[in-house]
């Protein structure tokens, strides 16, 4: 286990001090990293969440009838630290969500896949970075901007 340095991030106005177990999750945070300053929240994961993260994807890889995948504990780490962020967002009434969005005509789309989803451009974006899960999976919600 390699001990990582803790760290700040801002996500939708919130700063989140992060505490990880593992260099990857700072790699994964890296465009949201702030200095450090007053948190709104702390989150530190433990072998415990870990463990979870394995059995949550374990089930998930069997209940979809497919063969579990050999996640390292250090990519663990982020989906735990994603969970613990998630589930806290609603009470700042604020949703995460893994998916992208584009505005249409004064409207808003949100397209959402599940993680691990591999992304496709979305016709006509000139390249731009825009992107959506496979739409055999993706689910797609509309809102007003």
């Amino acid at each position: 286990m390699i001990e990582a340095g803790a760290f700040t991030i801002q996500l939708a106005g919130k700063r989140i001090h992060i505490r990880p177990l593992y260099d990857m999750v700072r790699e994964y945070c890296k465009a949201y990293i702030v200095p450090d300053a007053c948190a709104d929240l702390s989150v530190q994961i433990f072998t415990e969440d870990i463990a979870y993260e394995r059995r949550q994807s374990e089930r998930e890889a069997e209940l979809a009838g497919q063969k579990e995948a050999a996640y390292t504990d250090a990519y663990l780490e982020t989906l735990a630290v994603y969970r613990r962020i998630a589930e806290w967002m609603p009470m700042q009434n604020t949703l995460l969500f893994h998916g992208s969005a584009i505005a249409v005509d004064g409207k808003a789309y949100l397209f959402t896949a599940k993680s691990g989803v591999e992304s496709l451009p979305i016709p006509g974006s000139g390249g731009r970075i825009l992107a959506i899960g496979r739409l055999c999976s993706t689910m797609i919600s509309r809102c007003s901007v």
